[in-house]
């Protein structure tokens, strides 16, 4: 009978845990898959499909007039953005499984789960076409490797990380923690050298990535210099104000409010030592360090997105030290917030109109002829092409099917190519005509914005 007892006591918390964990997996993949679904596609997305269009030995060539590193798109190699969304789920569960079944993460690791289901940035990108997902499965890894005493391990994974979205880079020093004091096997001596030598490594091998993000335009990122320095500790808010373009910002005493609670349950570890907290505070201070220089690199959601798992495992092992009721009365908080948040974010992008330039690109997809050639510029043209395949769609000017971004900011003098000047003289020639204009006022001059297509046999579009 005691016996019977004794294995029931042992099996029911297993079985508990068991069940939670499964719990969590479903919440987490209920509402990406969601939003996965109702999310019309973003422009950063669409330029992932155009990428993912040009040949392997185009893709350095237009990385220099853009920001980033290139392994994400050598890997994703799929022209369609829901495919590429679906790919950025499997990375991201994959961060999420390796979080439940790694017990070098320690006992916290499951609380740090099911928080990670719930964190609005760790959702959103966790199903956009872009590389935070698989930078953070590289980061997961690397945490790991850093744990369980493997520096080499851990420099491999952080320099993936860095090779896949630049904020990687940031955790490329945190390898020197694989030669801590901590943990058994080799003296401490050799296991410094060891992480040392394997920092130093990865260091060197990323000198062609540093080669690459000096020769990257500055103003590539110059829509990011107007953060403050300080926008970064908006990392340690649960649910923060995001971008509207992104996600639906919460009230701003839910922020404040879920920051509270978020800085409560990191209380509870009374000294960062053996905690995740380096994971978080190394690259944050990075990211300050480098907004102090000018050059700023942190965004709200995305850098969050990259931090999500090293800072949730760190308020996981913080929980796992407080008194048990403190424990679950600050989970159930942080828990209730992120779905508030979560939920209500799906729900604003479910209800949004369709945005103007995808709408065109609509009406182009129904009306325009088989085989028909169409000249786009601006915004319209990557739509365009992502609704009619990169065959039938001409870039005006040329130069922009270099980097789709770049003429959407500039003014050009390029004529219109003559199949595509509107001549009203000819009236038997049918056309198709889209225009929108958008203006933007700088200190010395004006600056015409454009979205065109012509020639489109077919009665005449207007968008309002």
């Amino acid at each position: 009978m005691s016996s019977r007892d004794g294995a029931s006591s042992v099996t029911t918390p297993a079985r508990g845990e068991t069940y939670l964990a499964l719990a969590t997996v479903a919440v987490f993949l209920l509402v990406r898959l969601a939003l996965l679904i109702v999310r019309e596609p973003f422009f950063d997305e669409l330029f992932t499909v155009w990428m993912a269009q040009k040949p392997f030995a185009g893709i350095l060539p237009a990385l220099r007039l853009d920001s980033g590193p290139p392994l994400y798109y050598f890997l994703a190699r799929i022209p369609n953005v829901f495919a590429l969304r679906a790919l950025s789920l499997l990375f991201a569960t994959g961060a999420l499984l390796i979080v439940l079944m790694r017990r070098s993460l320690g006992p916290g690791r499951l609380f740090a789960a099911m928080l990670l289901a719930v964190y609005p940035p760790a959702v959103l990108f966790a199903v956009d076409a872009r590389a935070y997902a698989l930078c953070g499965l590289f980061v997961t890894l690397g945490i790991v490797a850093v744990r369980e005493k493997r520096p080499f391990g851990a420099a491999m994974a952080f320099l993936l990380a860095a090779y896949t979205h630049w904020y990687g880079a940031l955790f490329l020093p945190l390898v020197l923690l694989a030669g801590s004091s901590s943990g058994t096997g080799e003296n401490a001596p050799n296991r410094r050298v060891r992480a040392a030598g394997a920092y130093l490594g990865a260091c060197v091998l990323f000198l062609p990535g540093l080669w690459l993000a000096l020769r990257q335009p500055a103003e590539a990122t110059e829509w990011l210099s107007g953060q403050n320095p300080l926008a970064v500790l908006g990392t340690f808010a649960f649910t923060g104000q995001y971008a509207e373009a992104l996600f639906a910002s919460p009230s701003l005493l839910l922020t404040i409010f879920s920051g509270i609670v978020l800085i409560a349950a990191l209380a509870g570890s009374r000294t960062l030592k053996g905690t995740f907290a380096p994971f978080v505070l190394v690259p944050a201070v990075l990211a300050f360090a480098f907004a102090l220089g000018g050059r700023t690199v942190y965004f709200p959601m995305r850098f969050d997105s990259v931090v999500a798992v090293p800072l949730m495992l760190w308020v996981g092992t913080s929980l796992q030290q407080w008194q048990p009721r403190i424990r679950t009365v600050l989970l159930v908080l942080l828990i209730a917030c992120g779905a508030f948040v979560t939920v209500a974010g799906i729900s604003d992008h479910a209800r949004r109109a369709t945005d103007p330039y995808r709408e065109a690109a609509g009406v182009l997809r129904e009306k325009a002829k088989p085989g028909e050639k169409i000249v786009a510029t601006g915004f319209l043209y990557l739509e365009a092409t992502e609704a009619l395949g990169p065959g039938r769609v001409e870039s005006w000017p040329a130069e922009q099917s270099r980097h789709p971004g770049w003429r959407v900011m500039r003014r050009t003098d390029d004529p219109l190519p003559f199949h595509a000047q509107p001549r009203q003289r000819r009236r038997r020639r049918r056309r198709a005509y889209a225009d929108r204009q958008r203006q933007e006022h700088s200190a010395d001059h004006d600056r015409e914005f454009h979205s065109l297509i012509y020639p489109r046999p077919g009665e005449a579009l207007g968008m309002p």
